[in-house]
């Protein structure tokens, strides 16, 4: 992934405090919170690089993994329904081919999502789906 020049340069440094926030307990979270045409950041797309990035600056996948489920759910009030999976929570899930916990880009693996209990296959919610037509690579 070719990264713009003020991400080249500002990356290590993020990376550096990434690790130092992390390793003094200060709660991370991951989100797709921004999005448009800004270094083709585009909501959703770029979640799974920023796990990517959590493991680059020394975290484990399972460790990179959290910051986007269960704490996202707890900065949003939502843990009792979301961010983890237990009895009595919904059953929003991803299901993947390949295991994230021995490469976090394994994340990129969705075969099917499961949203409110409704199973959805990987090529329903592709992009350009929207007229009927598999997304992209499908």
């Amino acid at each position: 992934m070719t990264e713009p020049l003020w991400a080249r340069n500002a990356v290590p440094v993020l990376k550096k405090n990434t690790e130092a926030f992390f390793d003094a307990g200060v709660l991370l979270t991951v989100g797709s919170d921004s999005g448009g045409a800004v270094a083709h950041n585009f909501q959703g797309y770029n979640l799974i690089r920023e796990f990517e990035l959590f493991v680059d600056s020394g975290l484990s996948p399972m460790d990179a993994i959290v910051p986007g489920t269960r704490n996202a759910a707890m900065m949003v009030g939502t843990e009792k329904k979301l961010g983890t999976v237990e009895p009595g929570k919904l059953a929003d899930l991803i299901l993947l081919t390949e295991d994230p916990l021995k490469d976090i880009r394994n994340l990129r693996s969705v075969e099917r999502v499961i949203l409110n209990g409704k199973v959805f296959h990987r090529n329903e919610l592709s992009y350009g789906n929207a007229n009927g037509q598999p997304g992209p690579g499908h």
